[in-house]
């Protein structure tokens, strides 16, 4: 705190660098490092306090200094943490992302990696916690498994985000196969990224995960020893699918109602509610979570699944699932539903043993990405009248669990219909744009 009081009137200056020594910097860095939570919140305060062009030039000074950039991230973690809303937050986050965008270098974790890289490794997966030190092994497996992180160049034995992937002959449908077979596949063709997690609590809102991604897929594609891999995909989570069905059904009075008001695909697919004998069993497996139950489900489930995706929204017109909205965003495809994909507990609990493949084509996934096209990134919807559907055909209609031909047929009749729509809608607004004609008129 003593030392931001010291800097803050040379901070003021414009060429700061000049009259600031390094270690007054580090010795900032070494304060902070031995600080109690009391003592951290007082210093970010008096950062606070300073000018806000102040404020930034010492945050840049920072990140010339060894680890740096590492200093500045748990700096922020301690903001989050404290739940501060406070100005100095905003520079914080631009100058890391900054930083981060030019100093990133990916990596691949091995058996032989340092010790302190394996135990980060080992505790933080939160999408498939991992179970023993015998299933992390099986993780950094040689012949058909990889993990890469990234870490910045100043620290790169610091891992900030770390993704895991599956060498696997044919796009996996199965996360138990991947979790728990240790028979090791041979030939594999295709790469699957089955879980990504954040090491640093201070990076929440930072988006590593696309970077991470493609230069994972950089790193297989350049790998001699994984020439046949030519299939890039995740195997993802549905996090909210059966609260969203919870939700449906509490929506109501009537329990035999919101049931039925759950199967009906309507204005998206025209398919035959489940019969009213199976409704008891569905209310059943949604409130046991009992696996032994879904294969009566096999065809309804998908359908449940694709209606989630595809129509419900949130508040700012984005599709509800926020892992969907990652790949989309990233430039991925929505490929394929799986169905008991993922029959652990957790995996019932939160998508009822649901989960999905977003394939990332290596020669579309920029032109994909909204962000190619768009401002609105962050508000895509993966709606009727979004890009991913007016690429659907039969075959991915049949992929995504469309079973029968006709509702195929009529879905993709739907789709036309929308597109048409959607062109007249524009056509119409550029006569009224071009004309100037009082939109009252019609």
């Amino acid at each position: 705190m003593s030392i931001v009081k010291s800097l803050s009137e040379r901070l003021q200056l414009k060429h700061a660098e000049k009259v600031i020594a390094p270690a007054e910097i580090q010795a900032f860095q070494h304060e902070w490092g031995k600080a109690e939570i009391e003592t951290k919140l007082q210093i970010i305060e008096s950062l606070d306090s300073i000018p806000e062009d102040a404020s930034r030039r010492f945050l840049q000074l920072m990140t010339r200094q060894p680890n740096g950039v590492s200093t500045l991230i748990a700096i922020r973690s301690t903001l989050f943490k404290a739940k501060l809303s406070l100005p100095l937050a905003t520079g914080l986050t631009e100058t890391i992302t900054a930083n981060l965008d030019s100093g990133l270098q990916v990596q691949r974790m091995r058996k032989d990696s340092p010790r302190h890289i394996i135990d980060l490794f080992s505790s933080s997966d939160r999408v498939h916690p991992i179970a023993s030190e015998c299933r992390m092994i099986r993780r950094l497996e040689e012949v058909d498994r990889r993990v890469f992180y990234l870490a910045h160049f100043q620290n790169p034995a610091h891992p900030l985000i770390v993704v895991n992937v599956a060498l696997t002959q044919g796009v996996a449908s199965s996360i138990q196969k991947i979790l728990d077979d240790d028979e090791k596949e041979s030939g594999p063709d295709s790469a699957i990224f089955y879980s990504i997690s954040s090491l640093e609590p201070g990076l929440r809102g930072i988006d590593l995960g696309h970077r991470l991604i493609t230069s994972a897929t950089a790193e297989m594609q350049n790998d001699v020893s994984l020439t046949n891999v030519t299939q890039f995909s995740s195997l993802s989570p549905v996090p909210g699918f059966r609260r969203w069905i919870l939700k449906m059904m509490d929506s109501d009075q009537s329990a035999l109602g919101n049931v039925k008001k759950i199967f009906e695909i309507a204005n998206i697919l025209s398919v035959e509610t489940i019969g009213a004998e199976n409704y008891s069993d569905f209310r059943e497996l949604v409130a046991s979570l009992d696996p032994q139950l879904l294969p009566k489900f096999s065809n309804s489930l998908p359908k449940l699944l694709f209606k989630y995706l595809f129509a419900e929204k949130g508040p700012d017109n984005s599709t509800v699932c926020p892992v969907c909205n990652f790949h989309v965003r990233n430039g991925a495809e929505l490929w394929r539903l799986n169905f008991s994909a993922n029959t652990a507990q957790y995996g019932m609990s939160e998508s009822l043993s649901m989960m999905v493949n977003y394939r990332y084509y290596t020669d579309k996934m920029w032109q994909n990405s909204p962000a190619e096209n768009r401002k609105d990134v962050f508000t895509w919807t993966v709606d009727i009248n979004g890009r991913a559907l007016m690429r659907l055909d039969d075959e991915k209609l049949e992929r995504l669990g469309v079973d029968h031909p006709n509702h195929r047929y009529e879905l993709l009749n739907e789709i036309l219909k929308q597109v048409i729509f959607s062109l007249n809608s524009r056509v119409i607004n550029e006569l009224y744009s071009e004309a100037a004609i009082p939109r009252t008129v019609l």
